[in-house]
């Protein structure tokens, strides 16, 4: 953990330790909970000791360099912003168990991202349960995305980026593709999507293999994609997994994995610390744009990243997380000081199409579905990301 980081987190978890040592506060005043005069608190339950680690770390760079801009700019109508993060080890049950602890406690005014697509799908009856309202998942699962009224995405569909995929693929005319994932709501999901946009662009899926999201078997698994002999290889799984498949597959075939092809929450820092020189030649589809491109997101990321977070952390994830402070924040400004739960909901609903830094944002009463860009990205040498 970067100096910044940890810095941030003991200050977070200091706000969250005042708001637990003196409920009465927040009764007093009748506000909501974890809404007090000079500070806002956010909660958070993700997976930092997992095989998304990365990412998620990484994701928490960039949202917590949001708020510290916030906070030295005097905050959000006069109060500062703080995360409180639960560790949940990508495991259903304990994150479960931590949104419970949210929406019961009187400390958190609602959630700064979720970790997980199975873990999202099953803490949506909770958000409703608690009125606690969510801003950023860590997923782009269909099954995710049906609407509820506290959850508020940040990021496209994964259906968006595996169609982006198939197509790309099946225009330069490569048609036949093995498809390795998870087994779980993650994995599914991607999967379902993989099999639609085949048939769209006709398109054979000669292989469908999955795994377990720990202890996986990597020979096992290249040995059928070995046999299945694809032209290209769709990775729905984490950085670790990627790695162990693309060695063992080497190890068999001696060759390269065909046209291997990952989602934009493959963690390409990851990939690279794993693979070293052999991430050459990896394609990922991507949900913001080039952390360090011209684009207007990207400008206003890193400048804040080099004042108020860990400036050697230029990674996609961490835009992403930079953009959902952006959008919280914007929610929060338009609810204004008067700041209650609903209001919050009903400030962001109320978005309909807003421009953040050139990137669009659709919320409405009915739709939360949020941004809908992708683009296609190729691995070079040292893990530059080639547009």
């Amino acid at each position: 953990m970067t100096p910044v980081r940890r810095r941030a987190f003991c200050a977070a978890a200091a706000a969250a330790a005042a708001a637990a040592a003196a409920p009465w506060i927040v009764a007093a005043r009748g506000s909501e909970p974890g809404v007090y005069d000079n500070k806002v608190v956010f909660g958070q339950t993700i997976g930092f000791d997992s095989v998304w680690g990365s990412l998620y770390r990484n994701y928490t760079d960039g949202l917590l360099a949001c708020f510290a801009q916030v906070n030295a700019q005097g905050g959000m109508h006069g109060r500062q912003l703080s995360v409180v993060r639960r560790e949940d080890n990508y495991v259903i049950d304990r994150a479960l168990a931590n949104v419970r602890a949210f929406g019961q406690g009187a400390d958190v005014f609602g959630l700064a991202c979720i970790g997980g697509s199975g873990i999202t799908l099953a803490a949506m009856p909770l958000l409703e349960e608690y009125r606690l309202p969510a801003v950023g998942a860590l997923t782009g699962a269909d099954g995710a995305r049906v609407y509820n009224r506290y959850l508020f995405h940040t990021r496209t569909a994964y259906s968006n980026e595996v169609e982006k995929m198939v197509e790309h693929l099946s225009t330069i005319g490569i048609r036949r593709m093995a498809v390795v994932y998870q087994d779980n709501a993650f994995g599914m999901s991607t999967l379902a999507a993989a099999q639609k946009a085949a048939q769209r662009f006709q398109a054979q899926l000669v292989a469908d293999v999955p795994h377990p999201a720990e202890n996986w078997e990597g020979r096992g698994m290249a040995a059928t994609v070995v046999k299945a002999a694809p032209q290209a290889v769709l990775l729905f799984t984490s950085p670790s997994t990627v790695a162990d498949l693309m060695k063992q597959y080497r190890a068999q075939a001696r060759a390269a994995l065909p046209s291997p092809w990952v989602l934009s929450v493959t963690s390409v820092p990851k990939l690279s610390e794993l693979l070293e020189t052999d991430v050459r030649g990896i394609a990922i589809t991507q949900v913001m744009p080039h952390p360090r491109g011209p684009s207007r997101a990207a400008r206003n990321f890193r400048s804040v990243m080099a004042r108020h977070g860990s400036g050697d952390d230029l990674s996609y994830e961490a835009l992403e997380g930079f953009m959902t402070g952006r959008v919280i924040v914007e929610g929060l400004r338009r609810a204004g000081r008067n700041l209650t739960r609903e209001g919050y909901v009903r400030a962001l609903e109320g978005f309909e199409l807003q421009s953040l830094e050139e990137l669009d944002y659709r919320y409405t009463a009915s739709s939360h579905l949020g941004p809908s860009f992708v683009e296609v990205t190729l691995l070079g040498a040292g893990g530059t990301v080639l547009r």
